[in-house]
């Protein structure tokens, strides 16, 4: 085999395509004299030989072109991302790289532990530092688990972070490749981060410390203390101290986040000196590569180790730092999912619900148009303030999911990288007991219609008021819906039909997931059974939330259209048109001066494509397991989910919150959006149905009608006879 492993000291000669840019500039670091553990760099040639000899090239690129890399979501990319994996962690090394790798290890570290870091060819550039996107693990002791641990640092190259930046860089995947640095460990005493530049404040150098280990500052867990230093004189200008309540400490295999020492609460991690050797050290490292430099570093018996350097990453537009820090916010540790899922249950829900319960008393007729334009302004300001609290906290809760899954399948490793999913299973959504509720005015609204000798078409007056009530425990019902929901013709529709197939009730627990259950937890044992169960619990919530959530913003989203439908009625525009937050500057101006004509409003109308193709087998993701069969009812707008009948198949961009009252009646879902933690996906497994996600252009492809079959187990539709409706 060519020459594929390297002496750190040795990358400094080799291309960043071959080592990576971290091995390349420690290799520079080591030719300079600096002090950096020691260790060997896997070069790419390792990783392409892996990925090549086993089949997962191949696998890999499956999976990626399910949809165009650039229209698949957050949600796509991490489904995508963990089956990758989860082909990793079940896909051993071929023989002879088996034996080149662990003949090397065992020769340069004897039995001591170390740590496995990325180096990724695309990582560490001044326009793109991928820093905290690629995994790096501390503390492997043993060969089998350097091993699975390189294979999970391959893996990382392929993560939704990862994929998501490279995405936003406009690089191609393909031409990525990772190569792995194993180096020495050291368990150092302190440890931090420093810039030699402050990214703020051009004149500043900043030194940032932690007792322990560097993981918990890096992964957000532990506060560091905070020095601020002028470049030109070395000279402190402030000092900022954190609380000491953590830190990151190893174990016999792997790290733990536990309490400080108490003699260590109160004091700075760094003492003057220290400070010093660190800018010292920094200055090196700067001069080196003659470029303002972020510097990772740590303290061992008072010897100060430099852990890796990178360029500071040139500044980025607004709209791309958001983009960074969305990526970042993908990883998530336990400790700080766990702090979060206590924050968004016990203060932003609560306040959340305030906010639209206190929103809901104001009486528009009371209103004067100025005092209208003022509500709707104060409207729009709590819907956007808390739509920047949703995709800040809610979304990147949804990730104690994905850190379950992660920890499944590392652990079981299952054929089925989503088997996990069906120990998630939670009965106490918001949108199931709103579905029952519906369920259950329909079933009493076909015993008063039987004991009258009525039917359908003539309903009472307590029907009316069962909806009247059920809207009001409901305000996150939309305008439209509300609309239809008024219009006595299609709700009839929808409550006749839910009587007439009886009481839908999600599916209870199977033997199958109890007993994948108890093999979860047989698979833990003393410490680690209380964390599997906490984890557990915890990606149930996680999962429960990432639905109801939705719910509870729409709630201020539709207290936003009320006030502008109001506007449309005060001014005579067509108050059937829909009412969308981005409408809102409009509805102010037609309130606020006359005279006023709005602008035409485009409607939902499906767009001609002029296509003429006719498709028989449509590839998507499966979503849920199971297999139905039946005639297809494809969803343009709100109202169309008034005339589902039993036994249909829902055919829709998405299923929002809003839409999920419809889904007891289906015999199974098919969506253009893709993602297993998508609200129709997480639905349909509730109810046992069979559903498959991310299937571009599905209502054109498919119309109302169609035939279908719908295959949950591979992620396929089938369209039966395309150019004829079925009849059925």
């Amino acid at each position: 085999m060519k020459s594929a492993i390297f002496f750190l000291d040795q990358c400094r000669f080799q291309s960043r395509d071959l080592v990576g840019g971290k091995a390349v500039a420690l290799g520079k670091l080591i030719g300079a004299g600096l002090d950096i553990p020691e260790g060997l760099c896997l070069s790419t040639r390792c990783y392409r030989d892996y990925i090549q000899q086993t089949g997962l090239k191949n696998l890999i690129l499956m999976e990626l072109g399910r949809k165009r890399f650039e229209d698949m979501r957050w949600e796509e990319l991490w489904d995508a991302s963990l089956r990758i994996r989860n082909l990793f962690v079940r896909t051993a090394l071929p023989e002879e790289l088996d034996d080149l790798i662990r003949q090397n290890i065992a020769n340069c570290f004897h039995g001591e532990p170390i740590a496995v870091r990325s180096s990724a060819n695309t990582e560490d550039l001044p326009e793109a530092s991928f820093a905290g996107l690629y995994a790096s693990y501390v503390n492997c002791r043993s060969v089998e688990e350097i091993c699975k641990h390189i294979r999970l640092v391959w893996a990382s190259l392929l993560s939704d972070a990862a994929l998501l930046y490279q995405r936003e860089l406009g690089l191609d995947t393909d031409d990525s490749a990772m190569a792995v640095v194993c180096q020495k460990m050291i368990s150092g005493d302190k440890s931090g981060v420093a810039f030699s530049q402050n990214p703020l404040n051009k004149d500043e150098t900043v030194v940032e410390a932690v007792f322990g280990l560097n993981q918990g500052l890096v992964d957000g867990n532990v506060e560091p203390d905070r020095w601020i230093v002028a470049r030109d004189t070395n000279m402190i200008r402030s000092v900022k101290q954190a609380e000491h309540h953590r830190w990151i400490a190893p174990l016999e295999e792997g790290v733990a986040l536990e309490s400080v020492p108490e003699e260590l609460a109160e004091v700075l991690v760094l003492s003057g000196d220290e400070v010093r050797q660190v800018i010292s050290a920094l200055k090196n490292v700067e001069r080196v590569f003659s470029s303002p430099q972020d510097m990772e570093w740590t303290f061992k018996d008072g010897r100060l180790y430099i852990l890796q350097a990178r360029p500071i990453t040139t500044a980025t537009t607004d709209s791309r730092q958001d983009r960074r820090s969305f990526d970042l916010s993908l990883r998530r540790s336990y400790d700080n999912l766990r702090d979060l899922g206590i924050k968004i249950e016990t203060d932003l829900i609560p306040r959340m619900l305030s906010d639209a319960e206190v929103l809901s008393r104001t009486d528009f007729k009371s209103l004067s148009s100025e005092e209208l334009a003022e509500e709707i302004r104060k409207r729009k300001e709590y819907y956007e303030r808390w739509k920047r609290v949703y995709w800040e906290d809610f979304i990147p809760f949804a990730h104690g999911v994905r850190l379950f899954g992660q920890v499944y399948n590392d652990i079981i490793q299952p054929s089925d990288p989503y088997e996990f999913v069906e120990l998630l299973s939670n009965r106490d959504l918001e949108s199931l007991r709103r579905n029952q509720e519906l369920q259950d005015i329909a079933q009493k609204l076909q015993s008063i219609l039987l004991a009258e000798e009525s039917d359908w078409s003539h309903p009472t007056g307590e029907a009316a008021a069962e909806i009247e009530g059920f809207l009001e425990r409901h305000p996150e019902f939309g305008c439209q819906t509300r609309q239809c929901i008024h219009q006595k013709e299609s709700l009839w529709n929808l409550l006749r039909e839910m009587a007439q197939t009886g009481e839908i009730r999600p599916e209870s627990i199977s033997r199958r997931s109890q007993d994948l259950l108890e093999s979860y937890f047989d698979a833990f044992s003393g410490e680690d059974r209380s964390y599997a169960e906490n984890l557990l619990a915890l990606a149930k919530k996680s999962y429960r939330l990432r639905d109801d959530d939705n719910i509870y913003l729409g709630r201020l989203e539709a207290l936003l259209e009320d006030a502008i439908l109001e506007s449309r009625q005060r001014t005579g525009e067509n108050e059937s048109l829909p009412a969308p937050q981005s409408n809102v500057e409009e509805a102010l101006r037609a309130i606020t001066l006359t005279p006023f004509q709005p602008k035409d409003w485009p409607g939902n109308e499906v767009a001609e494509s002029g296509m003429a193709l006719e498709a028989r087998q449509l590839k998507g993701q499966p979503a849920s397991r199971g297999i139905a069969r039946g005639n297809a009812r494809v969803i343009h707008e709100i109202s169309d989910l008034f005339a589902v009948q039993r036994g249909e198949i829902l055919v829709c961009d998405a299923i929002d919150p809003n839409m999920t009252f419809a889904v007891p009646l289906a015999a199974g879902i098919v969506e253009r959006r893709g993602g297993m933690l998508i609200h129709g996906a997480i639905i349909a497994r509730e109810y046992g149905i069979p559903c498959v996600t991310g299937i571009p252009h599905a209502t054109q492809f498919i119309r109302t009608g169609y035939k279908l079959t719908v295959d949950g187990y591979y992620g396929l539709v089938i369209i039966h006879n395309p150019s004829v409706r079925s009849e059925e």
